[in-house]
């Protein structure tokens, strides 16, 4: 309630003999819940309650006196959207208002490392509290429920995986995979190809993927790349260092991004047709683009590279975008896409379109052959 109302008392019957029947007083019930009567008759007098209730249990005499009301009923409390209380039908005083403080203390009861959980909210002098007052503390501490606090929490982009990988005929898995995944959705994902079978690459090669798919996923794809490349720059104590061949992909609401050094290849599929992005950094593709050679001269020097982990620069590490229509990205060693034709690699991935973990596995387990040789596997598919 925020503005005064006016009654008076009515009395059916005069059980005192002293202020006889009908209105013998006139009354009004201010904003804070107190309450001024001024008596009528040749004895008048005013005389003011902190509560209406007070006054009616001196008053009313069992009920032969009333409360009749001049004004009409107000509605509920506006005070930030209070209700009212069922105890207080003439108004329960406001929560920022009344002539008795809020008091707040500590409750006694401890977490398990000794610290205070509790706070005690109450109005001084045990006056008693409303559904309102406690919505109007609720407010104080936290904002009304009309005016949300914004929500800046990035939506999330949920991005489907596969992963597969394969020991070639040396039994010592050279090949890496890994993929990381950011918080906000965003995944970076790296396919490492061991050159040779030196004493380190088995060990090492999980360690650059690993490093390469966190940092692409944090940084870019070409920073990834090059601080895996970090790792292998020196030839060790031994002089025996591990080094490899890579090729790594961001991926997020944004859009999709490559970088690669030697001849892991990355691909898309738009649901139909399979895209190579990469171009092998190897001397047999140099001399397909430089040189007018035999086709079997360029394929004799597909197995030389000529840019690897331990050497890659900015310069050397190539980078490009993916196009948006993409709903498959596939990241492939040369185990791979060199020990299949390219068109039973373009029918496995129309075959598993819907499926990234069966298209991974589907690719390894497809690799042929070659005059009794058998590359290390490994390929990641990505869902968009």
């Amino acid at each position: 309630m925020t503005e005064p109302r006016r009654f008076h008392l009515q009395r059916d019957t005069d059980i005192t003999g002293a202020s006889g029947t009908g209105r013998v007083a006139d009354g009004v019930l201010w904003p804070d819940g107190t309450t001024t009567l001024r008596w009528r008759g040749p004895r008048a007098s005013t005389v003011h309650w902190d509560r209406l209730a007070d006054a009616k249990a001196i008053h009313g005499h069992g009920g032969h006196t009333r409360i009749v009301w001049d004004d009409p009923e107000p509605a509920a409390d506006l005070y930030l959207g209070a209700s009212g209380c069922p105890h207080c039908p003439d108004g329960h005083t406001p929560a920022d208002r009344g002539s008795q403080p809020w008091a707040a203390w500590l409750s006694p009861e401890r977490d398990g490392d000794g610290q205070p959980t509790t706070i005690h909210v109450a109005r001084s002098a045990g006056a008693h509290v409303a559904e309102s007052d406690a919505e109007w503390v609720r407010h104080r501490l936290n904002g009304p429920p009309s005016d949300p606090k914004p929500d800046h929490t990035p939506p999330v982009h949920v991005i489907r995986t596969g992963t597969a990988t394969r020991p070639g005929s040396r039994g010592d898995l050279a090949d890496a995979a890994h993929i990381y995944h950011l918080a906000d959705g965003t995944i970076g994902a790296a396919v490492i190809d061991g050159i040779g079978h030196g004493p380190h690459t088995s060990r090492v090669a999980p360690i650059l993927a690993s490093v390469a798919a966190r940092i692409t996923a944090r940084r870019s794809p070409l920073a990834g790349l090059l601080t895996a490349a970090d790792l292998v720059a020196d030839a060790g104590a031994d002089g025996h260092e591990a080094d490899a061949v890579a090729v790594v992909a961001q991926i997020s609401a944004e859009g999709a991004r490559i970088a690669w050094v030697g001849d892991c290849r990355a691909y898309t599929c738009d649901g139909t047709s399979l895209t190579q992005h990469s171009t092998d950094q190897t001397m047999g593709q140099w001399v397909r683009i430089h040189k007018d050679v035999p086709v079997e001269i360029a394929e004799h020097h597909d197995a030389w590279v000529r840019v690897q982990l331990s050497t890659a620069t900015v310069a050397t590490t190539r980078e490009t975008d993916l196009p948006a229509t993409a709903r498959l990205v596939l990241l492939t060693s040369d185990g791979v896409h060199d020990q299949m034709p390219g068109e039973r690699m373009a029918a496995l991935v129309r075959e598993h379109v819907d499926d990234p973990q069966a298209l991974a596995d589907a690719l390894v387990a497809a690799a042929e052959d070659e005059g009794g040789y058998r590359d290390d596997a490994t390929a990641i598919v990505i869902a968009l």
